[in-house]
């Protein structure tokens, strides 16, 4: 006969009492209250709804029932995911054969009690087995959480053990990489068909199991069954067993191809946008020397035809000395030619005319030379290359960007070494720095707290490295932004004025290419500095 299931009580763990005789329910109910909210069930179907319904944290569960057996509740009760890791103690006065006992633990039993039940022994074992279900309840979720986590996670994730086989394989793995988990998992990481640069994977593992630790994100090249050539962001992280052996590795890997490729994209149009400003100001100061290398070049064409008069009257000099003509005459004419074409005042200005038109040449020239300095290719990796004569040439190309706003000093060290460099993409930074320097400038001038600021740029031997230092006496950067700066895509310029790739940019040229530093020193007000570090030794 159904009794009815009892409400809970707030703050007690709930126990399901399921058992056919009556007197049995009501004294487990009994010992059970002070501790417990306890659920009576009076047949197996009953027995089995309410653990459905009410998830108790224990059942206590007698083994012969009207309508089912224990045994049978305990399998049904186990089949079902909602019921299956709910703690029972089996109930019957004929666990005194060893029969009995085996087979309720086969069956899923967590343990066993003899009727009539020990009130001390069932609330030790009642108190015991909560605690460890609870405890185990908590891992449970805790490693659901973890396995949740893991396959949803964007990374593809590749678990690898201690004797080098896949002991994990997330669902972006299998996406990634085309193969299923079935396909891959014990198998030897070596074999499970992935065509990326496994040399360079390989000894990132290496280096990785080595030092304990785990290791920068690199990039290789990936074939894809389906896609091709594809670029993969990859970090490695080592398993440690307590003693410090290496107990496996993880791989995690980026697809990076798209975002990658956006990247030089928006890298390529920051560079579009400063060649397109530049070749501006190239032009507007290309064209103040050769205007008045026009204007002298006309003076002197003028200048030409009335020297050449007055060469040519001299001319007639021999004819009056042969007799045939009137010296006096021939002074007189002389004179006034001399005269009407201001001869002193050619004599004095054709030369300054072409010291004009010879300097403007001279500009034009240390402008064209520093454009083909700047835009210099280079090799493909680094070559030894002069800082100083790379930095003044940038220095000149970008003139049209600084001058109005500020007046540019050049400390460098006439004895710094040669440095193993990227000549194209290091004037990327410099030019950078000193357009981001021109318009920290610009920005207080605009709010009037100054007319003209200034730029520094200095380098400086420190033995093993060289240093270079952009200084600006502009308004500073702001805590509140400082830790941003060198992230993509940050700008504090409107929209339309600027990618937020540049100090982004240089920071990778700077530490990725020529495993050098770039950091700067600051104050809201005053200025800033920033400083590259790059390696000779």
């Amino acid at each position: 006969m159904a009794t009815g299931i009892s409400s809970d009580v707030k703050g007690k763990p709930r126990v399901l009492v399921v058992d056919d005789t009556r007197t049995d329910r009501l004294k487990l109910k009994i010992l059970l209250s002070d501790d417990y909210t306890v659920l009576l069930a009076a047949d197996g179907q009953e027995g089995l709804e309410a653990a459905k319904i009410e998830a108790p944290e224990l059942i206590l569960l007698d083994m012969f029932l009207p309508d089912m057996d224990g045994f049978c509740l305990l399998k049904k009760l186990r089949e079902q995911d909602s019921t299956s890791t709910i703690p029972v103690i089996m109930l019957s006065a004929y666990f005194e054969e060893v029969d009995h006992i085996v087979e309720a633990l086969e069956f899923g039993a967590n343990d066993y009690l003899i009727k009539p039940v020990n009130e001390k022994i069932l609330s030790v074992k009642a108190s015991q087995i909560i605690r460890m279900h609870r405890a185990e309840s908590a891992l449970r979720d805790a490693l659901n959480q973890r396995e949740q986590l893991l396959q949803t996670m964007q990374s593809a994730i590749i678990g690898v053990d201690c004797n080098d086989r896949v002991h994990y394989w997330n669902d972006t793995a299998e996406i990634c990489f085309a193969r299923s988990r079935e396909e891959v998992l014990y198998q030897p990481i070596l074999s499970v068909g992935i065509a990326w640069e496994w040399d360079i994977l390989v000894s990132h593992i290496l280096l990785c199991l080595d030092n304990k630790t785990h290791s920068e994100r690199f990039e290789m090249s990936f074939q894809s069954d389906k896609l091709g050539q594809r670029l993969l962001s990859v970090g490695i992280a080592a398993f440690l067993a307590k003693d410090g052996a290496h107990n496996g590795y993880i791989i995690l890997a980026d697809d990076v191809t798209e975002r990658v490729a956006a990247t030089q994209q928006l890298q390529q149009a920051e560079k579009l946008q400063s060649i397109g400003q530049l070749a501006s100001g190239i032009a507007h100061e290309i064209n103040t020397p050769m205007q008045y290398i026009g204007d002298n070049t006309r003076f002197l064409q003028e200048a030409f035809s009335d020297l050449n008069e007055i060469v040519e009257k001299s001319k007639e000099m021999s004819e009056v000395i042969d007799g045939s003509g009137d010296i006096h005459v021939w002074h007189k004419a002389f004179e006034a030619l001399v005269e009407k074409n201001d001869f002193d005042y050619l004599s004095e200005e054709v030369p300054k005319a072409i010291e004009q038109a010879l300097e403007g040449i001279g500009r034009v020239s240390t402008i064209v030379k520093a454009m083909q300095d700047f835009s210099h290719p280079g090799a493909e990796g680094k070559e030894l290359i002069d800082i100083n004569r790379a930095i003044s040439s940038t220095v000149t190309v970008a003139r049209n960007v600084w001058k109005y706003v500020a007046d540019l000093d050049l400390e460098l060290d006439s004895k710094l070494p040669e440095v193993p460099c990227m000549i194209g993409p290091f004037n990327e930074v410099i030019l950078n720095l000193i357009v981001n320097a021109s318009h920290a400038i610009a920005d207080i001038s605009a709010e009037g707290v100054l007319e003209k600021g200034r730029i520094t740029i200095a380098t400086e031997d420190c033995q093993g490295y060289v240093e270079i230092r952009v200084s600006d006496t502009g308004g500073g950067i702001p805590v509140a932004i400082q830790k941003k700066i060198f992230d993509p895509f940050f700008t504090t310029k409107e929209v339309g004025k600027g990618t937020g790739q540049g100090l982004a940019l240089s920071y990778d040229i700077i530490i990725k290419k020529h495993d050098g530093e770039l950091f700067f020193d600051t104050q809201e007000g005053k200025g800033t500095t920033f400083f590259i570090h790059l390696p000779y030794e």
